[in-house]
């Protein structure tokens, strides 16, 4: 996103907003990354004004700090960017950008293929399992309780289970 608005795909006041928006609706639990995403957000597009927010954010409820380095590297960076804010190599820096050569971008990940690694699980496909058995399905209210309690369904088991 902020490269993007560095770019003038996105309309800074759009992104300003977003990032105003994303701390006071709490979008991200406080142990999320997405803090570190936040705060450079700040810091890559020069945006002093959320500066108060980022501080709040990372040093005073001890969220995600950019670069796990502190007030000092976060305001360090808002300083460069205030200095060339023309100047795209910030995003370098960061590994932020277009893609120029897949090939060359992958050779940055590294894959550990001696891991196996588990198929990560479809949440829109469950393996099947046993049938669930509704015990009361054939229980009428005067019947005898399927727990073996003697009493009526209705006084029993009906009851406590919401049938």
């Amino acid at each position: 996103m902020a490269f993007l608005t560095f770019c003038g795909k996105i309309d800074q006041n759009l992104t300003e907003a977003f990032l105003v928006r994303f701390d006071n609706e709490a979008l991200g639990s406080e142990e999320d990354m997405v803090w570190v995403g936040w705060q450079r957000a700040i810091t890559l597009l020069g945006l002093r004004n959320l500066s108060e927010w980022a501080e709040r954010h990372g040093y005073q409820e001890g969220l995600a700090i950019v670069n796990g380095e502190g007030p000092k590297a976060f305001y360090e960076d808002l300083a460069e960017t205030e200095c060339a804010p023309d100047d795209p190599s910030r995003f370098e820096k960061v590994h932020i950008g277009y893609f120029t050569e897949i090939d060359h971008e992958l050779e940055r990940v590294e894959f550990d293929r001696e891991i196996e690694h588990p198929p990560m699980p479809n949440r829109y496909y469950a393996e099947p399992s046993t049938p669930v058995i509704n015990l009361y399905r054939d229980v009428g209210r005067n019947d005898p309780c399927p727990c073996g309690s003697g009493k009526k369904a209705k006084q029993c088991c009906l009851v406590s289970s919401g049938v």
